[in-house]
């Protein structure tokens, strides 16, 4: 049996918990992170992510930024919700769990050089299941071909290999890896997913694999499914404009097994 392929709707929000766009929908505008993301379930999302705005003072509220949105949605919509904030230790993952979240994203360059030990002590406090690892990563020519980097939060190469990483992940209890391209394509001004890097890691674990990008439309959501990612981080449809039930009605025409809009 094929899997649907996961549509995961991403609202960026600031410190303060707004989102960083509005959504407008039948000559109605909502400004409200809990307002996009009920629309964005109510559309035919499959997950709900939120994800603080990475370039928000690192002096500011940090994950306390997400316990407005997070506290209104757990009892609103009846999807995952996945919290996407700066988590330094357990207690920050800790934390967002208790403001409502299902899953917490833990950036993995933030265990400086060694990282698997940082996941691992992140899983231990919170649960296996409940760890989204994300690596960030950047590619370059090596003397053997293709190499792919982790880098840090300033776009710097950590000299750890991408995907050796990605093979110890699942013993340390991440329970899904999200790959988080950090250069732009070539002869591109965004950062998109990288299929080569989708395939290699996808080969390697029995993980779900998910890719995070700046899409513009639909055909950037297929090119990473196609090559193996068995769903996407999008924030594609926060504004409304494509929705997400046309967006996966582009992806199944493409050939490809997504929930129905409606199907719960």
């Amino acid at each position: 049996m094929t899997l649907a392929k996961r549509i995961c709707s991403m609202v960026l929000v600031d410190d303060s918990g707004r989102p960083r766009q509005r959504l407008e929908k039948g000559g109605l505008v909502a400004d409200f992170a809990e307002a996009i993301a009920s629309f964005l379930a109510q559309d035919g999302a499959d997950e709900i992510w939120l994800r603080l705005d990475p370039t928000t003072s690192p002096t500011g509220k940090g994950a306390n930024a997400l316990f407005a949105p997070l506290s209104a949605l757990e009892s609103r919509i009846f999807l995952p919700l996945v919290a996407w904030a700066p988590v330094h230790s357990p207690s920050d993952a800790r934390l967002l769990m208790s403001f409502g979240a299902d899953r917490v994203v833990v950036d993995v360059n933030g265990g400086g050089s060694d990282p698997i030990a940082f996941v691992a002590r992140i899983a231990a406090t919170i649960g296996a299941d409940r760890v989204v690892a994300a690596l960030a990563v950047r590619r370059s020519a090596g003397e053997k071909g293709v190499v792919w980097e982790l880098v840090d939060g300033a776009g710097q190469g950590l000299g750890i290999d991408a995907l050796a990483l990605c093979e110890l992940l699942p013993a340390a209890g991440a329970c899904e890896v999200l790959l988080v391209p950090s250069v732009p394509a070539p002869q591109s001004d965004r950062v998109v997913h990288d299929g080569d890097l989708i395939e290699q890691v996808a080969s390697r674990l029995s993980l779900p694999v998910l890719s995070a990008g700046d899409d513009r439309d639909p055909a950037d959501l297929a090119a990473a499914l196609l090559m193996g990612a068995d769903g996407v981080v999008t924030a594609l449809f926060s504004t409304g404009s494509p929705t997400v039930a046309a967006g996966k009605a582009v992806l199944k025409e493409l050939g490809l097994t997504v929930r129905p809009p409606d199907d719960g």
